[in-house]
């Protein structure tokens, strides 16, 4: 996934691109740390690199990262968490400058020492993705997490393609790879979705009470040798 991503950026710079998974934060460091390593090796990143407590990577100049927090600051407007940004500077031991995307795009100083909740942003978990439009998506999917609601969000995020990634250690070798996608196609449709627990007590007092209006129904038909049919 990672080498068809890269490929594409590089074929199609004008494209906005981006790889999603609902796997865990380990993963998403992995794959991120993947993807740094490409962009290092072309030399689209500084040769200085500031340090993140409990990550894989460091950060440079050119990186592309996502606020995992908000960043409040005295004085200046809220960095609200979920933010996209890129790195301008990574200077000294621990300063970072960093200028935001979307609406309120800016530039902001921080010390990773006081303010370390980032994370690169090239893989980003599909929940975080949520309201994001890009031109083509790398989805990594198919683990025990997958459901409807990370499949919907995740599939639906790029206007030209999606490219899903899928293994058969998780989704099982029988059958092999149609089993597998049919296997894939069942975790999709699966829901994980909280319901209150009134709605759920509502549905089950209504079906009750139109079963046992069946029921009358088809007694009464049947006294008058009447047909029923249920369509």
């Amino acid at each position: 996934m990672v080498s068809d991503w890269d490929q594409a950026r590089r074929e199609h710079p004008r494209e906005r691109t981006v790889m999603l998974s609902d796997a865990s934060n380990v993963e998403l460091d992995r794959i991120n740390a993947l993807a740094q390593e490409r962009r290092a090796q072309a030399g689209e990143l500084g040769a200085h690199s500031v340090e993140l407590p409990d990550r894989a990577y460091g950060l440079s100049a050119g990186d592309e990262v996502i606020f995992t927090a908000a960043l409040r600051q005295p004085g200046r407007p809220r960095v609200e968490n979920g933010t996209l940004g890129t790195v301008t500077e990574a200077a000294e031991k621990s300063r970072l400058s960093i200028e935001t995307k979307g609406r309120h795009a800016r530039e902001v100083q921080l010390d990773t020492e006081e303010f370390s909740d980032l994370r690169l942003s090239y893989a980003q978990h599909v929940y975080k993705a949520q309201g994001r439009t890009v031109d083509r998506a790398f989805v990594l999917t198919g683990g025990w997490q997958t459901d409807r609601e990370r499949a919907y969000v995740a599939l639906t995020r790029a206007r030209e393609r999606t490219d899903i990634y899928v293994s058969r250690e998780d989704l099982g070798e029988q059958g092999m790879d149609a089993g597998a996608i049919e296997r894939l196609g069942e975790a999709m449709t699966k829901t994980h979705a909280q319901e209150p627990s009134i709605a759920t007590a509502a549905v089950r007092e209504r079906e009750s009470e139109v079963a046992q209006l069946m029921r009358e129904s088809e007694e009464h038909n049947r006294e008058r040798d009447v047909g029923f049919e249920m369509q």
